[in-house]
C-alpha cells in the first residue's frame, strides 16, 4: 500500500520578539505615509503669538512706520526686511506631523488652489493652509488662530471688524468652455440656473443638439462653484470635479456634450466659450462689472500682523507672490 506523502513545510525565520508581521509593518507604513498629507485640521493649529514690537524692535524706524501704514487699512507698502524661521517643508507634511510652520491661511480650498502658487513663491517660509469656510477662516484671523485668511465674498458679508483688515488680491474670471462644434455660443441666465440646477439635461435643452450635457469643473464642491456664479448653488450634475484647467479644456475637446467650468485670470481669446447675457468672459468685463461670474480674491489679516504675515503680504501685494498670481 502507499501512502501519500506530505509536503515539507517551509523554513521561516523565527520573528523577533515585539516584532509585526510583514504585513503589518507595510500597512503601517503607508497610514503613516498617509496621515502625514492630510488636510490640516482648525484645532490642530495653535494660536499664534501677537509679537507686534518684533518688528519695530528687529527694524527700527522702517518697522515702525510698515505697522502705522498697515493699521491704517489702505494701501499695504513693501514690508521691511524680516528674519523668518529656517525651517522649510512641505506645508501639508510639516502640519500632520507638528513641525512648525512660518505661516498659517485659512480659506475655501477654491481659493487656496487658486493662490496657491502665490504662496509657494512668496519667499516667506512654509506656508501651511487650512480649508475652511469663509466666516471661520475671518473669526480665525481675529482670534489669532491664523495669520492670513483668503475669501472672495465682500469684507462686510464677513463681519468686518475693527482688528482685522482687508487687501485686494486679484480677479479670477469664470469660464463655461464649449467643444468647438457646439453651436451654443451664448446662455442667459434663466438657461444657465436650469444648467445648475439640473433642469437641463442635454444641449437640447438649452438651444443646442444632443441629450446628454456633461460638466466637468476645476471646482472640487458646489459651494465653491456657487460663490463664482452668484446664484447661491452650483452644478447639481457634474460628470467630474475638481480637474486642473488643463484635464477640463482636454475632456470638453474630446467630448461633444462637454461643458468645462474654469476659473483663470486672462482669458484666451482663440477659447471656444460660452457668453453668458451676451458677454463675453473677460478680465476687462468682470472688472467693469458687465460680466459677473468670477472671483474677487481678498486677503483678510490683523491690523497688526506678525513679522513672516507682513513679509507674506508686502510678496503679494508687490513681490514675488504679486508677479505669481499675475501668471
Amino acid at each position: 500500500m502507499k501512502y501519500a506523502t506530505r509536503p515539507p513545510r517551509p523554513v521561516t525565520r523565527p520573528r523577533a520578539r515585539g516584532a509585526l508581521p510583514r504585513h503589518a509593518a507595510v500597512f503601517g507604513l503607508a497610514a503613516l505615509a498617509g496621515a502625514a498629507f492630510e488636510l490640516v485640521r482648525p484645532e490642530q493649529v495653535p494660536p499664534l503669538p501677537s509679537a507686534p514690537s518684533a518688528v519695530v524692535a528687529e527694524q527700527g524706524a522702517a518697522g515702525s512706520a510698515w505697522l502705522d501704514a498697515a493699521a491704517s487699512g489702505t494701501t499695504i507698502p513693501s514690508a521691511p526686511s524680516v528674519p523668518l524661521p529656517a525651517e522649510a517643508t512641505f506645508a501639508r507634511t510639516a502640519a500632520a506631523v507638528d513641525l512648525p510652520a512660518a505661516l498659517t491661511v485659512h480659506g475655501p480650498e477654491a481659493c487656496l488652489r487658486l493662490v496657491g502658487r502665490a504662496l509657494d513663491e512668496a519667499d516667506v517660509g512654509t506656508v501651511a493652509r487650512v480649508c475652511s469656510p469663509e466666516h471661520d477662516a475671518v473669526q480665525a484671523v481675529a482670534d489669532g488662530r491664523c495669520d492670513a485668511a483668503v475669501v472672495a465674498s465682500p469684507f462686510e458679508r464677513l463681519g468686518a471688524r475693527a482688528d482685522v483688515r482687508e487687501v485686494p488680491l486679484a480677479d479670477f474670471v469664470l469660464v463655461l468652455v464649449r467643444h468647438e462644434s457646439n453651436p451654443v455660443i451664448d446662455l442667459d441666465r434663466d438657461r444657465l440656473e436650469d444648467v445648475c440646477r439640473g433642469r437641463a439635461r442635454g444641449w437640447s435643452d438649452v438651444g443646442g443638439r444632443g441629450t446628454e450635457l456633461r460638466v466637468y469643473s476645476v471646482f472640487a464642491g458646489a459651494a465653491d462653484e456657487a460663490r463664482a456664479l452668484g446664484f447661491g448653488h452650483g452644478f447639481a450634475r457634474v460628470h467630474e470635479r475638481g480637474l486642473s484647467i488643463r484635464q477640463v479644456l482636454d475632456r470638453v475637446a474630446r467630448d461633444r456634450a462637454g461643458l468645462g467650468v474654469i476659473v483663470v485670470r486672462d482669458v484666451d481669446p482663440g477659447l471656444p466659450c460660452i457668453a453668458i447675457d451676451g458677454v463675453q468672459p473677460s478680465a476687462a468685463a468682470f472688472t467693469a462689472g458687465s460680466y459677473r461670474f468670477g472671483l474677487r480674491l481678498r486677503i483678510v489679516h490683523r491690523a497688526v500682523p506678525r513679522p513672516p504675515a507682513a513679509a507674506l503680504l508686502a510678496s503679494l501685494t508687490g513681490g514675488p507672490g504679486r508677479l505669481a498670481l499675475a501668471r
